[in-house]
């Protein structure tokens, strides 16, 4: 009986083994796909990486000068138009150098008006009547010296008829004629009238002095008013106008340093990064979108920048149709526009994380544009980009 067992036990065994057997060699079914594989839109394609950017580009805003941050206008995903402020730096330095620069101005202004006046109105009566008196004092200089000179001429007159007499009386007296007495007086006679011709030559000589002193008086007096009324000395204005301009210049020059401390937006955008706070101190360089404090774009339109690998360069024809890919999904395909082609070959920055990644390779960048307009995309998104090819 324990043969039958055993006997039934083996045959139990060996079925057993054969339909395990069997069972392993059948053909295991695959468990199905998660999602669709993207596959090659074209027979002849290039693949690569596209970055999702605004149709204007990343617009990373700066400042000119270094400072801390006294206000920011804008917050992320604001819309902002053309002009509008953004931040603004601290102006306070600058604020006390336009008080000084404006003070400066009216200095400049005041002097220049002072030299275009050149003297006070009321100058002017007093110069007249300085050029009247002188004029006068002439007048009266020339006709008194008129008056010493015929002075002058009668006592000559009266020294000849005085000295004739003389000689008439010397010789009636030798004659007995005249007494002696007659004689001395007229000796007397003469000599008086010849200190008063000497006196009237003096006065003669004095009156042509005070007319030459009444002349000068006078020709400075006319040229105290021929100045005047010239007006101020065109050297001098000139100078007064160029400290003006100066000083102008100088005001311009402070102003538009704190116009400047408020960043404006330079076009009609949307604020894509604000990483900038109230009291943070910001430097003057050109960083990295993803440095930048403030990034703005204008989202009206999608461009993708794609970069092909230099080794694919050379079957890329600028031109060729292109469709983009989400990242994984077959689905939707974003047919793209051809925009430009950048021609100078760089680095290549957007990594994708695969694993046949080239690294150290060098790309040439494609600017597509989106044809779609109502698609959800955001800036710095990675696409997958088929370009078609050449054989």
């Amino acid at each position: 009986m324990w043969k039958w067992i055993v006997i039934g036990l083996a045959v139990c065994g060996a079925t057993g083994a054969v339909l395990i057997t069997a069972r392993g060699t059948k053909a295991a079914i695959p468990p199905p796909l998660r999602q669709e594989p993207v596959r090659k839109p074209y027979t002849h394609a290039i693949v690569g990486a596209g970055l999702v950017e605004p149709e204007s580009e990343n617009i990373v805003m700066g400042v000119r000068n270094a400072g801390f941050v006294v206000r920011v206008y804008v917050k992320k995903g604001q819309a902002v138009k053309a002009d509008d402020p953004l931040f603004k730096t601290c102006t306070e330095g600058l604020e006390a150098d336009k008080m000084t620069a404006e003070a400066a101005l009216r200095s400049a202004q005041a002097q220049l008006r002072l030299v275009e006046a050149y003297q006070r109105p009321e100058v002017e009566p007093q110069l007249r009547a300085k050029l009247d008196a002188a004029t006068a004092l002439t007048l009266q200089a020339e006709s008194g010296a008129a008056l010493a000179e015929a002075t002058v001429v009668e006592n000559e007159w009266n020294v000849k008829d005085h000295q004739s007499r003389l000689k008439r009386l010397e010789a009636t007296v030798q004659a007995n004629a005249s007494p002696q007495q007659d004689l001395e007086l007229e000796q007397y006679a003469v000599k008086a009238t010849e200190a008063k011709l000497a006196e009237s030559k003096a006065n003669a000589s004095s009156a042509k002095a005070a007319v030459t002193t009444a002349q000068a008086q006078a020709k400075l007096a006319e040229a105290d008013m021929k100045l005047y009324l010239a007006g101020p000395w065109p050297p001098d204005l000139a100078k007064a106008q160029a400290a003006v301009d100066e000083a102008k210049a100088a005001l311009q020059k402070v102003s538009t340093d704190i116009k400047f401390r408020t960043t404006c937006a330079p076009r009609d955008a949307t604020v894509l990064r604000c990483n900038l706070h109230e009291g943070e101190y910001i430097s003057t360089g050109t960083p990295l979108p993803e440095q930048a404090p403030i990034v703005l774009g204008d989202l009206s339109r999608w461009n993708v920048r794609v970069d092909i690998d230099e080794f694919d360069a050379s079957r890329f024809h600028p031109g060729a149709p292109a469709t983009a890919f989400f990242k994984g999904q077959a689905t939707p395909a974003l047919k793209l526009e051809f925009v430009s082609v950048e021609p100078f070959v760089i680095p290549k920055r957007a990594l994708t994380n695969s694993q046949q990644e080239l690294v150290d390779a060098r790309v040439l960048q494609v600017i597509y544009r989106v044809a779609e307009l109502n698609v959800a995309l955001y800036v710095g998104q990675q696409l997958d980009v088929f370009v078609e090819a050449g054989e």
